[in-house]
């Protein structure tokens, strides 16, 4: 099983793809602290079925047993929430910016 934050964070947006089928889009937000270990994965979810709060980070710690090698910070936003996001990009807090796009996989083995 590949290790690499790339490779987490791809299985991590492929399970949350399968157990919240209406997310429409998963993001990775990086830092210029993504080469340091303990830096979170950092995923942002574009939900219409979510409640507009703006951007609130929720934390997880790693679950290796799940193949999650690092902790990881969700934050579920609408899609206007991502427009505006999208629009001023320096709306994200702590010099995040958005990364890789990640597709929904449709059959895609996760766990």
């Amino acid at each position: 099983m590949d290790r690499s934050k790339q490779a987490v964070a791809e299985r991590l947006a492929q399970a949350h793809y399968a157990v919240e089928p209406s997310i429409e889009l998963i993001v990775r937000l990086e830092s210029d602290d993504e080469q340091n270990i303990a830096e979170p994965i950092k995923l942002l979810e574009v939900n219409p079925d979510t409640v507009a709060s703006g951007i609130v980070p929720v934390c997880f710690g790693p679950h290796p047993a799940s193949g999650v090698f690092y902790p990881s910070i969700i934050v579920e936003v609408t899609p206007q929430e991502y427009q505006r996001i999208v629009d001023s990009p320096s709306s994200l807090p702590n010099g995040w910016r958005l990364g890789k796009k990640f597709d929904r996989l449709m059959h895609a083995k996760v766990g």
